[in-house]
């Protein structure tokens, strides 16, 4: 079977009499043109196999971008175009949202990527080749963990059978230990600046050792022991741009004029002094986390992205001093920290995105996405005006995406004998008379709370149709694609790039 991509915006992959899948622009997959059907060639595609008009593939392999829908946290896989147009491209992952175990719909970045990698892909083992964790916040690197993580109980909800990370990149601040018993903080601070920096892997190693201090705390301690160990032979280093430079930085393997798809690193910033690096102290530990995220501008032919990680206002003003405008002006940019208020209007300008994606999740105390920072989104995007509508800009959500079945519970059956026989099954006359004890949790909680109500003082979730945005492009012109709410079809936009040359 030879390996096509799909060159329309969606395409029918009829399986049965009754059933049918659309595929997406640039989907990956294999066909058999020596069989067909009603006209239709045999194709695999998207883990399903059945028939597709000849008319909907190509030979074209496209950029491929998912803000995954991890809930609360972010979660961002980027597939580089197929050099070869038969083997895959590289695999990019940024976050990964919470661990599992804390999210409340069980499902992080690890569960999307296994799926690409074996149901997609068809594939054993994953490879990413790099990975990056924006910053050591939570909702960042739990996905990431989940992913490495060997411990049966974590292994047994991925279905490939290797994990192999080839590159890994991270922001440099993290939580520590100064002292026994000593609260939990990040590291020296002085003068303004954040001391404890983490560089390559052995600053890592040395640091993980929790019979001595100072020593990496709690779970990013755990998060990074646990990726050192499952990750032998992968590279560690810190990613940040130098305050007071002017030369571009570019993550390795992605420099202008090396490779199709160029990664230029905009921040954090950071400081050298007697050659050792320190960090902006921006007031706060939190503030200081999320100030201190990784920045990077992807760059494919004329398409551009910004991703920020979790940016806030005070941290924006400092890149603004430090990069001209053109640095992040951008055709789609991800949100800082989830839609937060904490952001500044100018840098939104200077962004001047025609579409911006939002990854936030139900459930969560910060009430992401802010309404002013969805305001401030539309009046600082890049607009194109159609016939008495707007083209852009636009503004996606993964929490607005997301949608759930609901059923109201009517009647049951218990199955007292507890041997799986139907006909054993005793009608439970009213349903006002079972108490269902259950769990529940918000993002990131680590200790969920039981409650107890009535039956039918429940709603049934029937099940959940996950707020994966789906950006596609070949340079000029991008897709955006998310599920519809019935049935197995794509709501899409279309946009094209305004930026002649990459710089």
């Amino acid at each position: 079977m030879k390996t096509r991509y799909i060159s329309s915006d969606t395409a029918t992959l009829y399986i049965g009499a009754k059933y049918k899948i659309q595929l997406l622009w640039g989907d990956r997959i294999k066909v058999d043109e020596n069989d067909t059907k009603d006209g239709r060639v045999k194709c695999k595609g998207r883990g399903k196999t059945g028939y597709i008009s000849k008319d909907d593939y190509g030979e074209e392999s496209l950029l491929e971008i998912y803000i995954i829908d991890v809930g609360q946290g972010d979660g961002v896989l980027v597939k580089c175009p197929d050099p070869n147009k038969s083997t895959l491209g590289k695999h990019l992952l940024i976050d990964g949202g919470y661990m599992r175990t804390k999210q409340p719909t069980k499902k992080n970045a690890a569960d999307f990527v296994d799926w690409k990698f074996h149901r997609e892909y068809g594939l054993d083992k994953i490879t990413i080749d790099d990975m990056i964790v924006s910053h050591c916040d939570a909702d960042h690197y739990g996905g990431l963990w989940d992913l490495v993580n060997k411990e049966p109980e974590v292994r047994r909800e991925i279905d490939c059978n290797e994990v192999e990370v080839k590159n890994f990149y991270h922001a440099g601040v993290a939580w520590w230990r100064m002292e026994k018993g000593g609260r939990r903080g990040l590291g020296i601070e002085e003068n303004k600046r954040l001391k404890s920096i983490l560089t390559n892997k052995a600053s890592i190693i040395n640091n993980l050792d929790t019979s001595v201090y100072p020593q990496i705390q709690g779970e990013y301690h755990d998060f990074l022991e646990t990726f050192v160990n499952s990750q032998p032979n992968a590279n560690i280093n810190f990613i940040g741009y130098e305050s007071g430079t002017t030369e571009n930085v570019y993550l390795p393997s992605y420099e202008l004029g090396n490779s199709d798809v160029v990664i230029e690193v905009l921040g954090p910033l950071y400081h050298k002094e007697n050659g050792k690096i320190e960090m902006n102290d921006l007031g706060s530990h939190s503030k200081n986390t999320n100030g201190n995220s990784n920045v990077i501008a992807l760059k494919y032919k004329s398409f551009k992205i910004l991703l920020t990680g979790d940016l806030n206002d005070k941290s924006q003003k400092l890149l603004m001093e430090q990069h001209p405008p053109f640095k992040f002006a951008s055709d789609v940019t991800k949100a800082c920290h989830h839609g937060s208020h904490h952001v500044s209007f100018k840098f939104l300008q200077q962004v001047n995105a025609a579409a911006t994606v939002i990854s936030s999740g139900d459930n969560e105390k910060h009430a992401h996405p802010r309404a002013n920072l969805l305001t401030m989104s539309a009046l600082s995007g890049y607009r194109v005006d159609g016939d008495d509508t707007i083209i852009s800009p636009l503004i996606y959500s993964t929490e607005i995406a997301r949608s759930v079945r609901i059923g109201i519970p009517k009647s049951g059956k218990i199955n007292l004998p507890a041997d799986n026989d139907p006909s054993n099954d005793t009608e439970i006359e009213n349903i006002k008379d079972l108490r269902i004890t259950y769990e529940r949790a918000d993002a990131g909680d680590l200790n969920p709370e039981t409650k107890t109500k009535k039956l039918d003082r429940l709603t049934l979730v029937d099940g959940i149709i996950y707020g994966l945005i789906n950006i596609r492009t070949d340079g000029n012109r991008i897709l955006f694609a998310v599920r519809n709410e019935k049935g197995n079809g794509w709501e899409t936009s279309v946009l094209h790039s305004r930026f002649d040359t990459i710089t």
